[in-house]
């Protein structure tokens, strides 16, 4: 994942995964992030090919280090209503600094 924050909040950036729940459902790169970023508070989507995802959170400073703690829904699309239940995934994600 990267992103940029801009000086008006707005935060840009991409993200790239490897987990699926269908083949395909990720798609094969980076996928493009956009959202807000307000009093350490952030939130962002993330359109896949067949799913698209929303993360809120918050920004914490640990050891002179900006620590992303991030409660995420996924949701993927389906061919009916009845099939609505299982449309829908939950979870949390903490995003460290790249270290090179």
């Amino acid at each position: 994942m990267t992103i940029q924050h801009r000086y008006d909040g707005i935060v840009e950036g991409n993200y790239g995964t490897q987990v699926e729940i269908y083949e395909g459902s990720a798609g094969n790169y980076a996928m493009d992030l956009y959202g807000k970023f307000q009093d350490r508070m952030i939130s962002f989507v993330v359109h896949y090919p067949k799913s698209v995802a929303i993360y809120v959170g918050q920004c914490y400073e640990v050891d002179n280090e900006d620590i992303l703690k991030m409660t995420w829904t996924l949701h993927s699309k389906v061919d009916d209503i009845q099939n609505d239940w299982m449309s829908k995934r939950f979870g949390f994600n903490t995003f460290k600094p790249k270290q090179y």
